[in-house]
């Protein structure tokens, strides 16, 4: 897995500010999973994603139906 850093910029002073209260969050996640941070994170990101697929899948489904509805 590559983790990537953020480059410097406007906000680099805030990512790696709260970088350890990310940790801190996540860890709370990945202890009783028995994950490392680094793998509990992707798995976040993961669901994450899959939900927003999820999502414009369902709202492109509809939008197909109620056009077909429409005619």
């Amino acid at each position: 897995m590559v983790i990537q850093v953020p480059r410097p910029g406007p906000l680099s002073r805030v990512n790696s500010a709260r970088m350890d209260l990310a940790r801190a969050a996540i860890e709370q996640v990945a202890k009783p999973l028995g994950l490392t941070v680094e793998d509990a994170a992707c798995a976040i990101i993961t669901v994450a994603t899959e939900n927003m697929v999820q999502a414009i899948f369902d709202i492109t489904a509809t939008k197909s139906a109620d056009q077909v509805n429409a005619k």
